[in-house]
């Protein structure tokens, strides 16, 4: 990681006052929505009364704790989700339904464990399941309208700022691209004032002046915001225009073109006195998701461990004695977490004494026995894997672990391969649920899993670790293609 000491007015773009008005809106969006909500809760329950014309007077405390219920998973949702580094003001139809989509069911599963907990019988079932798709409905409208009329109200004329560019016009185009889109936020640009001479002539932004005059260019067009477009520590130019911003009332944003030298994404961390720059964000750095992680896991994993493995277990030996008589599970050591090897369990699919263990199995392979292909097909051989994940060899969810024979072709092939070792290896995975599996018989094939697996170390969310168990379920029913 790259250390850089802090107070000397460096900055990423998406920090600072910038940051602070998206973050600002989002948990203004999210307190809206939360009164929506409640007023949607409470006008269906009159409605649910009065329809049941029940001689049982309800017991409105009851139904008021699960209306607190809701806010608090409004909250909740907001806390653990990314939604204050999403653009909530350009929302397209897809991500505003996954959006809507995974908030309603946040506050389904909080209403619902807390009705089980409880062992409530009191509230109405037929009132909670009715009122989610009215849930919904409300989310997906106010994810759509809500966001820009609370940012027309929140940033009203007074509180409009004007951005002022000052480096290379090389970025500029690009620059205000982004400065547009954030015009809702309040943000106006009014030119820049190039350190490389002139601007093109088909250049979106107006040239306000040179270098030298930059003082006077303050002066005159009174810019709240100073974007340089580009940092070099090697004379003191940065710290005059830091000094003129100061002097002027001008707050100071730098971009962190590290990204232009590295050719990849970087990532920037505050930590004591230091600003800590890397190549990415790793959610699963944090203690507390990963136990949020490995109680899923273990959620999981006991009931498979102790209930359904032993019954397929019973299954899969009488076949194996019929077709393929031999040991029931299958061991092979793959490689884990930091490249830790491990041994891994599997219910035996291949015939026994095959010289060739190692190698991947292609479709209609000799080495298959009948059940075992069945096994294969609907994934059902990678049931005692579990047990690896009560050991916490491995994770429910995660990059897929290799041989270590394999693990040396591939970091061959893809350079940041070992990045996915910075997790427990999974029993499913991203790379998995959408499409990437099976044999991979070309460097495009490899690319294409590995950069699953490398969304999923930068992203990881509870959320999606849901999601991918869900469509893992829906693909041992419904096996893709390449499950052989």
């Amino acid at each position: 990681m790259l250390l850089i000491p802090r107070g000397d007015h460096i900055a990423n773009l998406n920090g600072l006052m910038i940051s602070q008005r998206a973050r600002g809106l989002a948990t203004l969006h999210a307190t809206a929505q939360a009164v929506v909500s409640l007023i949607i809760f409470w006008c269906w329950a009159g409605l649910h009364f009065e329809l049941r014309a029940s001689a049982v007077q309800p017991d409105y405390a009851r139904y008021a704790q699960y209306s607190l219920l809701v806010v608090l998973a409004h909250y909740l949702d907001l806390a653990l989700s990314n939604r204050k580094d999403v653009n909530l003001l350009y929302l397209d139809m897809a991500v505003n339904s996954r959006i809507s989509l995974r908030q309603c069911a946040n506050v389904s599963l909080v209403l619902m464990a807390y009705l089980v907990a409880v062992k409530d019988s009191m509230i109405s079932r037929a009132f909670l399941f009715s009122w989610i798709p009215l849930l919904y409905s409300a989310l997906f409208i106010t994810n759509k309208y809500l966001p820009r009329l609370l940012a027309s109200a929140a940033f009203y004329t007074a509180r409009r700022h004007r951005i002022l560019f000052v480096g290379s016009s090389k970025h500029t185009d690009r620059l205000k691209i982004w400065a547009d889109r954030r015009a809702l936020y309040g943000f106006e640009t009014i030119g820049i004032v190039p350190t490389d001479g002139e601007v093109p002539d088909d250049s979106c932004l107006r040239m306000l002046g040179k270098p030298e005059d930059l003082a006077k260019v303050l002066l005159r067009e009174r810019p709240s915001h100073l974007i340089l477009t580009e940092f070099s520590t090697q004379s003191n130019e940065g710290r005059k225009i830091a000094d003129l911003c100061e002097r002027n009332g001008v707050r100071l944003l730098i971009v962190n073109d590290l990204s232009d030298y590295l050719g990849r994404p970087v990532a920037v961390v505050e930590h004591d006195e230091f600003c800590l720059m890397g190549l990415r964000r790793e959610p699963l750095e944090s203690p507390f998701n990963r136990v949020v992680k490995r109680a899923l896991d273990i959620i999981i994993a006991i009931p498979v461990v102790f209930i359904v493995i032993p019954i397929t277990s019973v299954f899969v030996w009488l076949g194996q004695r019929i077709q393929s008589p031999g040991p029931v599970f299958h061991r092979q050591t793959r490689s884990g977490i930091n490249n830790r090897d491990f041994t891994i369990i599997k219910f035996r699919t291949m015939h026994v004494h095959d010289g060739s263990q190692d190698q991947q199995a292609t479709r209609g392979d000799a080495r298959v026995y009948p059940l075992g292909r069945f096994l294969r097909r609907f994934s059902l051989d990678e049931l005692p894997q579990f047990i690896n994940v009560l050991n916490g060899e491995m994770s429910a969810v995660g990059p897929r672990p290799h041989l270590p024979a394999h693990n040396d072709w591939f970091m061959e092939e893809v350079n940041h391969y070992n990045v996915r070792t910075f997790i427990k290896p999974g029993i499913t995975g991203l790379a998995q649920v959408r499409g990437h599996r099976g044999e991979t018989k070309c460097k495009d094939q490899i690319n294409a899993r590995i950069d699953m697996d490398l969304h999923y170390v930068e992203n990881w969310s509870l959320t999606l670790d849901l999601m991918i168990v869900l469509r893992t379920m829906r693909h041992m029913v419904l096996p893709p293609k390449s499950a052989y």
